[in-house]
């Protein structure tokens, strides 16, 4: 993903150039394609750039158009259905940003704007007019929105350690993040974070800015959705399927070799499969990864955690990897993994994973994460 941040001071005060260039190298640490700061007076906003859409090749972040300057971490899927609401022919959809997309729509909806954007999302918009930083992050929560507000600033960033990079931050721990890790395995909290003084934006949240006062608003509810109602369990079947094909080829949108989690579970085997057969339609090759290392024997080659996996890559023409792991890199990992920045330790192995996919040139891999909970 792209890296935002942001400060906002309320207090009126210049931002400091020290404070947005320690925050842009703290979060430079996964060597971003692009990075920029734009300022004014008392705000600031920054953007490293994770080019994945083809899209991304119209954007320059943060941008600024009029009275409006917006930094985004934004793939958005309904583009056509956008142009057509704001009145864009189709020559001009083309050489349009997903960010332009997103500040067409604050022109004309104003706040109400993200219930009208569809796809994985987070932004930050300055409004000169009414002095007025509005964010806003996705329906499900993809992307991370972190912020840190007292009576003279607004600090924010998808990234937290931009935010605890800052001397201004007070890194006191919170007890209750503690105890939910403990409990839990994990931090799995719509708003609090391991420190104290960092929050998180809720998902299908916004929140308004302004020198004298802060508006939060939640703007979507799965609850509050209209029931979904048919005659045979095959008729949900068949939906449940068109609606993970439209969402996977909706995340094949890039210029750059494309990689997925296969575990040969039920969840990343779907997916991996819709994956490949779109992008063999295209004359491309899905590259698949495995977190377990290659099986060194009969035993381990037939056990299902490498036979499904590697049998559904052959039948699809995956190109699978698996993962190489020695003691001395598991340590390495687990002695440098701050929870505090990261909420888990579980997904050490994906470190690895990273590595690999990056050798390819992979800037997007899907995964199978969130299946269990929202369909099965």
């Amino acid at each position: 993903m792209s890296t935002i941040f942001g400060i906002f001071n309320r207090d009126g005060r210049s931002v400091s150039q020290v404070h947005t260039e320690k925050m842009s190298g703290h979060l430079s640490y996964w060597d971003p394609d692009e990075s920029n700061i734009w300022g004014n007076g008392s705000i600031a906003l920054g953007h490293l750039m994770l080019s994945t859409t083809p899209e991304a090749k119209l954007e320059s972040l943060p941008a600024e158009q009029n009275y409006l300057c917006i930094t985004s971490d934004a793939r958005i899927d309904n583009r056509k259905e956008l142009a057509e609401s704001l009145d864009v022919n189709d020559n001009r959809a083309k050489e349009m940003s997903d960010s332009d997309f997103i500040l067409a729509a604050y022109r004309k909806w104003g706040d109400e704007c993200p219930r009208r954007l569809l796809g994985d999302f987070v932004f930050a918009i300055w409004d000169e007019k009414d002095r007025k930083l509005f964010c806003a992050r996705d329906h499900i929560g993809i992307k991370s929105f972190y912020y840190y507000l007292d009576r003279n600033q607004f600090l924010f960033s998808n990234d937290i350690r931009g935010l605890a990079s800052l001397s201004e931050v007070p890194d006191k721990i919170d007890d209750m993040a503690v105890a939910i890790y403990l409990t839990e395995g994990e931090l799995w909290h719509p708003s609090i974070t391991f420190f104290e003084a960092i929050k998180k934006l809720p998902p299908a949240s916004t929140m308004s800015v302004k020198a004298d006062k802060v508006i939060d608003e939640t703007y979507w509810k799965a609850e509050d959705s209209p029931k979904v109602r048919f005659n045979t369990v095959e008729d949900y079947a068949e939906q449940l399927r068109e609606l993970l094909e439209d969402s996977v080829k909706s995340r094949l949108r890039s210029e750059y070799p494309i990689g997925s989690h296969l575990s040969g579970g039920l969840d990343s085997s779907t997916i991996a499969a819709i994956a490949s057969r779109y992008l063999r339609s295209s004359g491309r090759n899905l590259h698949t990864y495995s977190w377990m290392q290659a099986p060194a024997n009969d035993f381990e080659e037939n056990h299902f955690e490498w036979a499904s996996s590697w049998r559904l890559a052959e039948l699809e023409g995956m190109k699978h990897h698996y993962t190489d792991f020695k003691v001395d890199d598991l340590c390495h990992i687990l002695m440098k993994h701050d929870i505090r920045m990261n909420d888990t330790v579980d997904l050490w192995y994906e470190f690895k994973v990273r590595e690999k996919a990056k050798k390819s040139h992979i800037q997007t891999i899907l995964s199978g994460w969130g299946g269990d909970e929202l369909i099965s």
